[in-house]
Order: structure tokens, then C-alpha cells, then sequence
């Protein structure tokens, strides 16, 4: 089964159960994330993927302050935008890439979790799913902006009043693979974000890049 064969089988699990009022809310959020365009405008495959100043992967590490740049030194990197933990569908995600994460390693790659949540949401968890690639914290936002793909304020739809499924998207799970000119091979931007990119289809063009042509 494919990640997003077990995404969608959930899917159709938790929307069996939903209310009126969140089908309505969800309905109203995914319409506002499409009508943004924030997918159309976000990084594509041959863009310069910009720098970022990584601070919270360099305390983690214990290392000297690094940056995107300085990480791509050591090899081309898989860079994903996730909204957070209380995210099931980015759940599902992590722990796909968590089985593959030593087959990436094998590759020469690397593989870098951007999460909008904070610091203390990312520890919860990496301990909760026991994760061992790195996860950084961007509460502001900083490095989806730069990507492009935070959700503009305006599409964020207010949850409706009890209705915890409807929880504000305010960046779009994204997945970048950065080869080490800094180019993006490979960017997976869908304005549903139930729908991730194939972590076997990620693996597939690390080794290309990695594979002397």
C-alpha cells in the first residue's frame, strides 16, 4: 500500500464520522487554500532554492550556527514543510519517512522536516513517533514564506465553534529535494493537503541526483 493509498483510507475513516457543520468547515478551508494559489506560486523543480538560517538544527547538533546552504555541503537533502503533530495526515507522513530514512542515508541524502509548529511541539513529537531525522521549529513562518508555502492569512478559515477537525492550515505540506548546486530536483506542492508526495518517488530522484549519469 502506497502512503497515499493509507492516506486516503483514513480519510475516508475520519469523514464517515463527521458532522454537517465539519464537512462545511472543511469544505469552506480547502476551497479558500485552492482559491489562494499559494500552490501555483510556491518553488518548482529548477528554481534556486534560497538559504535558510537554521539556529535550532545547530543546538540540536551542538554544532557552530549552520545554514541550508552549509547543509547541502553534505549531500542532496529532502525538505519538507508539514503543519505539525496535531496533523494526522502528516503523522502518517513522518512515519512513512521514518522507515525509509536509513535507505535515504545509504543514498548520500538527506533529509530535513520544517514544522510550523514550536520547539516544544517538535520534541513532542519526535518522541512521540520516535523520529530520528531532524525536525526544526518555523512558528513564524520564516522558511515557508521563502518557499512558498505559507497560506495566506485571508485562506485561513476560522474553525467552526466545537469543531476541532477544522483546525486553520497555515502552511501547506510541501516536499523539496534540493541537489547540492542548490537547485530543487523536485518539489510536491498540492493545494489539498491530504495529498503528500510518495516517499518511494522522493527515494527515486535522491538517487538520481546521488547516480553519475
Amino acid at each position: 500500500m502506497t502512503l497515499n493509498d493509507l492516506l486516503d483510507t483514513y480519510r475516508r475513516h475520519c469523514e464517515a464520522q463527521w458532522s454537517a457543520d465539519e464537512r462545511a468547515a472543511w469544505a469552506t478551508q480547502l476551497g479558500r487554500i485552492r482559491a489562494s494559489g499559494v500552490a501555483a506560486g510556491a518553488l518548482k523543480a529548477g528554481d534556486l532554492a534560497p538559504d535558510l538560517d537554521l539556529p535550532a538544527l545547530s543546538r540540536e547538533a551542538g554544532s557552530a550556527p549552520t545554514s541550508l546552504y552549509r547543509l547541502l555541503a553534505g549531500g542532496p537533502l529532502v525538505l519538507k514543510f508539514v503543519p505539525g503533530r496535531s496533523c494526522p495526515y502528516t503523522t502518517l507522513e513522518l512515519r512513512a519517512y521514518q522507515r525509509i530514512f536509513e535507505q535515504l542515508q545509504s543514498l548520500g541524502g538527506q533529509l530535513l522536516v520544517v514544522s510550523a509548529h514550536d520547539a516544544e511541539d517538535v520534541a513532542l513529537h519526535r518522541a512521540r513517533d520516535a523520529l530520528s531525522f531532524p525536525i526544526v521549529a518555523d512558528p513564524e513562518r520564516v522558511a515557508a514564506r521563502r518557499f512558498g508555502v505559507l497560506v495566506p492569512s485571508v485562506a485561513c478559515a476560522e474553525a467552526a465553534a466545537g469543531t476541532a477537525r477544522a483546525e486553520p492550515i497555515t502552511v501547506l505540506p510541501a516536499t523539496f529535494v534540493v541537489g547540492t548546486d542548490r537547485r530543487i530536483a523536485f518539489a510536491f506542492v498540492d493545494p489539498d493537503p491530504r495529498q503528500r508526495a510518495e516517499p518511494t518517488r522522493v527515494a527515486q530522484v535522491l538517487a538520481a541526483l546521488v547516480t553519475p549519469a
